[in-house]
């Protein structure tokens, strides 16, 4: 119940207080390529919005024995975030007994250590935006 809450002021806030909009210039910076306007603190965190879904991904379907499948949420964390992803926290975390959903080849691929350097390169090459210096 409390990640329904939860769920439904994070919608609240996004539709009715977040900043930006359709003339927001850092987003319109972004999506033309000119990131040389952008702090790169920002471009870091940006960035990091698209590294914390395979983070999470990687987790869910690493231990997908719950009533729902994860995997559908974890897809639709690259979209929308934390709003897929409370929604299975919420609803999906009740215990059903069955083997691991996730195919035996995915879930070794998840669980190496080539996936898992992987990420650790992605987050290094992140945090390298902010040598660039930030405000």
């Amino acid at each position: 119940m409390i990640f329904l809450i939860v769920w439904l002021l994070l919608i609240g806030y996004a539709v009715f207080l977040a900043p930006g909009g359709e003339t927001d210039p850092i987003l319109s910076s972004i999506f033309s390529g000119d990131l040389g306007a952008i702090d790169p603190l920002v471009l870091a965190v940006f960035n990091a919005l698209g590294l914390f879904p395979l983070v999470f991904l990687t987790l869910l379907l690493l231990n997908d024995r719950q009533k729902w499948p994860a995997w559908p949420f974890a897809l639709l964390s690259f979209g929308i975030g934390a709003f897929s992803l409370l929604l299975y926290f919420a609803f999906g975390n009740r215990q059903a007994d069955r083997k691991l959903r996730t195919p035996d080849w995915l879930a070794r691929f998840l669980a190496s250590r080539f996936w898992l350097v992987v990420l650790m390169v992605f987050w290094l090459l992140n945090g390298l935006t902010l040598f660039q210096g930030f405000h």
